[in-house]
């Protein structure tokens, strides 16, 4: 009877530590899916800045030379 005991204890214990083990990796998932929501918003920020200095520099480029002989 004892080692039914034991080995239901050791059942339990594993049952528990995948039970934590899998919420631990959810939070993690989550976290990870919350950090490329935010760098893919920086991203696309980055990618409108760039968008417009490329165009404020092609407009100032193309501007013509009134210092020109």
């Amino acid at each position: 009877m004892m080692l039914k005991i034991g080995r239901f204890r050791a059942v339990c214990v594993c049952s528990e530590a995948a039970r934590v083990c899998r919420r631990k990796k959810k939070e993690y998932i989550a976290c990870l899916e919350m950090r490329v929501m935010v760098l893919e918003s920086q991203n696309r920020a980055l990618v409108h800045e760039f968008k417009s200095l490329r165009e404020l520099y092609s407009q100032y480029n193309h501007k013509p030379d009134s210092d020109a002989c």
